[in-house]
């Protein structure tokens, strides 16, 4: 029986299936999904755990020696396959077809394994797991989908979460899931009335690093440079990573590059579709009103000069640069910015 994600919980609160599978390219939500499945099995008594190498055909024989073999002090058991590839071979899937008829409540399977193409799900060997075991395909989360997901994941463990909230979360993270759980985790301990607004998430950013990347890029796209430029000083006295300050300025300006090639008439509703907080949208349309993306690929050759002289690949102090895109994004690029970059 195939389940989709979101049913998986439920279903593993039940009695424990013979055999789970979970198949995924996405290594965080297989590493989740197999850590809940594992934490059923020991709260329905399967406390021995019994993990398979499959490194060669040969290997698998011992998912039957295990299946026949009891345990010193009686306990039920899961035994763990990982299939990287998804493909058992020929080996793998008479095993499998093997393992089926010798089911026994001291023993459960769980498979874990790369994305199942169609000709898995064609397969002989697929469709009789299928038929007697709980199967589960996690699709990766992407950018769109995040939002739902981490709405979803707020009101599972009991939270409302502001919709201006989830939005800033998701810039945050750029569709990162495993930073996306963390920083939630986070939140969720925070809040004190079990709501996640878009204030906490703010602070919970700025606990890290008293004056953000983020805010920082806002007040650019502003034209507050002097109040920008503070920031940044505070983000280098602070001993902040200058790689984390360039990546919000690189993933700003990936988004104004989105906007403009919607062409010059419709950037400001382009601006208006994005999935992103209200402050961030109005720091955008303000930046628009006031250049008009001009100096959208002075941004983007600048960001790079700040990753080479970050590597060691050109000389200079990043921290300089970085002052310099401040004054570019704010809408005063100094004369030495435009002179070196235009050529």
């Amino acid at each position: 029986m195939e389940l989709k994600p979101e049913q998986l919980a439920s279903r593993l609160r039940e009695a424990l299936p013979p055999i789970i599978l979970l198949s995924s390219d996405d290594a965080f939500q297989l590493q989740e999904n197999s850590d809940a499945a594992r934490q059923a099995a020991i709260r329905q008594g399967y406390t021995q755990r019994c993990k398979i190498a499959i490194e060669r055909p040969a290997d698998w024989a011992d998912l039957i020696q295990q299946a026949q073999s009891q345990s010193l002090f009686d306990e039920r058991k899961l035994l763990e396959i990982h299939l990287p590839n998804a493909k058992p071979g020929d080996s793998g899937a008479k095993v499998l077809q093997e393992y089926i008829g010798l089911q026994s409540d001291d023993c459960r399977l769980l498979m874990t394994m790369g994305k199942l193409d169609r000709q898995s799900l064609r397969s002989k060997w697929y469709r009789s797991i299928e038929a007697n075991a709980v199967v589960c395909r996690l699709w990766p989360i992407g950018v769109r989908e995040l939002p739902r997901w981490l709405n979803n994941r707020a009101k599972t463990a009991g939270f409302q979460i502001d919709q201006d909230a989830v939005q800033l979360l998701t810039d945050r993270v750029e569709g990162n899931l495993l930073a996306a759980a963390q920083e939630l985790d986070k939140l969720l301990l925070l809040s004190e009335d079990r709501r996640i607004s878009i204030e906490l998430v703010r602070d919970s950013v700025g606990n890290s690093a008293r004056y953000n990347s983020f805010e920082l890029v806002e007040h650019c796209l502003l034209g507050n440079i002097p109040q920008a430029l503070r920031m940044l000083f505070g983000l280098r006295s602070e001993g902040v990573d200058a790689r984390a300050v360039l990546w919000a300025f690189s993933y700003e300006t990936r988004q104004l590059s989105d906007v403009l090639a919607a062409g010059p008439q419709d950037a400001q509703r382009r601006v208006q579709q994005l999935r992103i907080a209200f402050p961030r949208k109005k720091a955008m349309q303000a930046y628009l009103r006031r250049t008009a993306g001009q100096e959208s690929q002075l941004l983007s050759r600048l960001c790079f000069k700040v990753d080479k002289q970050i590597k060691g690949a050109e000389a200079g102090d990043p921290w300089d640069s970085l002052a310099e895109l401040v004054t570019l994004l704010g809408g005063k690029p100094t004369p030495l910015v435009t002179s070196t970059l235009r050529h």
